[in-house]
């Protein structure tokens, strides 16, 4: 086995790999006691980065090498040293696997896809920790306004924001979130927002909620002289 042949490989010691450039998932796994959790976690590290149930030609011991996800760590919880306890059904383990960050890219969504995507169906598998590298979280700039910059655009220093969340959650039409959102301005609220559950209805789009909120707090402003 050549060098490049063993960096592919979906295994590593834990300082066998720059820390720098992997994303770092740790889970409880829980499998009967007659499985080998060793050997089946290199099969999951496969399963979320390079690979899938069967050989492909595409993954060439090149991709893997750059690509692959390694363990880095398995750890029997509790330890059996010696020998299992008569009637043990399942046991747990705690397993550590290093994805390449340059599969995952400065993406949320990625992110979760990889660290609890297909191996979140493979079983009583519980991600318990994500250890990011630097580089990772440099490449996100942060909130779009901040404290400071939402209390700017309010014009709000010296007191706690009034936030108002339209209610039901969901199933109403434009008109009625429109009136709910007009009395929650009129009465003082810094910001409305939507509920997260009604996003973008068919029976109320989010783009004509924007738009007709927006005239209303025009008129808002015209009457008392703050913008909600």
């Amino acid at each position: 086995m050549d060098t490049q042949e063993i960096l592919g490989l979906p295994i590593a010691l834990p300082d066998g790999v720059n820390y720098d450039d992997y994303v770092i998932g740790t889970y409880l796994v829980s499998y009967p006691a007659v499985l080998p959790v060793p050997l089946v976690a290199p099969l999951l590290a496969v399963e979320q980065s390079t690979g899938t149930w069967i050989a492909v030609p595409g993954e060439t011991p090149e991709v893997r090498c750059q690509h692959v996800a390694k363990v880095i760590g398995v750890y029997e919880m509790p330890d059996y040293e010696a020998m299992l306890p008569p009637n043990l059904q399942d046991r747990q383990w705690f397993v550590q696997i290093a994805y390449p960050e340059v599969n995952i890219g400065e993406q949320i969504p990625m992110l979760l896809t990889t660290v609890v995507g297909n191996i979140s169906m493979g079983g009583d598998i519980k991600l318990l920790d994500i250890r990011l590298p630097k580089k990772y979280v440099n490449g996100f700039k942060g909130p779009k306004f901040g404290i400071d910059g939402v209390r700017k655009l309010l014009g709000v220093y010296n007191r706690p924001l009034l936030n108002n969340m339209i209610k039901p959650c969901t199933g109403y039409g434009l008109e009625l979130g429109a009136e709910l959102f007009r009395k929650a301005a009129l009465g003082g609220c810094d910001i409305v927002k939507d509920d997260e559950l009604i996003a973008d209805a068919s029976f109320n789009s989010a783009l004509g909620r924007v738009k007709r909120y927006m005239e209303i707090e025009k008129q808002v402003f015209e009457e008392t002289g703050e913008h909600p």
